[in-house]
């Protein structure tokens, strides 16, 4: 399998910056450096259009409802799970923090957490 990796690189706007002239490298992982361009597109369309409170009765909080289920769906379908199996969060260290009190609760001595 061949990639084009200049057509793949050129998706991602941050991949453009230069630092002392040189091309940037970022070392932040999931930051969200490496944004490619039509997620930045959406989310621009989404905070002009769509913003709102998921729960509510009027257009952009029902919108902003379908367009979590359907974002869950996608990602259920990406793993090979149910789509109430997936959750979303504010980045990966929240996550991390909530789900370990969520399990810690039922955690007994001699219990182990495979990793």
């Amino acid at each position: 399998m061949n990639f084009d990796i200049n057509g793949i690189r050129s998706q991602f706007p941050s991949l453009t910056r230069e630092v002392n002239g040189f091309p940037a490298i970022y070392f932040d992982s999931p930051g969200g450096t490496q944004t490619p361009q039509r997620v930045i597109d959406k989310m621009v369309d989404y905070m002009i259009n769509h913003n709102a409170n998921s729960g509510g009765i009027f257009a952009t909080a029902v919108e902003t409802d379908e367009m979590i289920l359907n974002s869950r769906k996608a990602f259920a379908h990406f793993f090979a799970c149910a789509w109430d199996e997936v959750a979303f969060g504010e980045n990966s260290t929240a996550i991390n923090f909530k789900l370990s009190q969520a399990i810690a609760c039922d955690l007994k001595p001699g219990d182990e957490i495979p990793v």
